[in-house]
């Protein structure tokens, strides 16, 4: 049975982007009798705000969405669902990953990479800098150098594509400078603890799929590595700039 989930970020007003993302993959999950599970990502806490959470399940309720299985209500989700109770969880996982020797730690900052890089995309400034991993106010990065080639089958299709990690996402962020683990893995552990095996997300977080993937197959989450990934276009303005404007 295919098991997806719908996961939204409380740090904004739901976009056109999300309602678009959200009837796509209502309407797979009801084409093949699938199960819905909706995930809601708060693990950046400084962002949310209790008005953002509101408005996912209004969007959700306007939209006649509906989900098998997750929170009812704001008050439910930080009751039970709140990713804050899950935090050691995700702590364990940057640990493994840096006992494996897959993290490198890193100074920069957005400003600094923004300088550094014509495209935005980190340039490995301080991959060999030998930086002390366990020294306060630092990021920690995977190492792509250290990642196999990645085998991704798009929507189940036998004719998989090979990706070389360091070519397309690079050196992603592992654990944030605040010291809390980063959205990838927040993201990975989550949908192998929901048995998610669909997951349907725009063309823009493709290298998100690519960063997730190497992170469990260098922890051992099998099961990821069999998930049906679709990415699916965006809805862009006249001017071809993806719409990000808050309903």
């Amino acid at each position: 049975m295919v098991v997806t989930r719908i996961a939204p970020t409380p740090s904004g007003f739901l976009h056109a982007g999300n309602i678009h993302n959200f009837k796509l993959i209502d309407q797979y999950v009801k084409e093949h009798a699938g199960k819905l599970i909706l995930r809601i990502d708060d693990s950046d806490e400084a962002r949310v705000r209790d008005e953002y959470l509101t408005d996912i399940f209004r969007v959700l309720e306007e939209l006649k969405i509906k989900i098998d299985e997750g929170p009812t209500s704001p008050e439910d989700f930080k009751a039970k669902y709140s990713q804050s109770l899950r935090l050691a969880e995700y702590d364990l996982a940057v640990e493994s990953l840096k006992k494996k020797g897959l993290l490198f730690a890193c100074a920069c900052s957005r400003k600094d990479i923004q300088k550094q890089s014509s495209d935005g995309r980190y340039p490995g400034t301080c991959r060999d800098k030998g930086l002390d991993l366990e020294r306060e106010g630092l990021t920690l990065r995977f190492n792509s150098k250290c990642a196999a080639p990645i085998r991704v089958s798009p929507q189940g299709d036998q004719h998989a594509s090979i990706y070389n990690l360091e070519d397309t996402m690079g050196d992603f962020v592992v654990r944030k400078r605040d010291g809390q683990a980063s959205y990838q893995v927040v993201s990975l552990l989550e949908d192998v603890r929901l048995g998610v095996n669909t997951i349907i997300r725009g063309e823009d977080l493709f290298s998100s799929t690519l960063a997730q993937m190497a992170m469990a197959k260098s922890l051992g989450l099998e099961d990821f590595l069999k998930v049906t990934f679709i990415h699916h276009e965006l809805i862009r303005d006249e001017n071809g700039q993806k719409l990000s404007k808050s309903t």
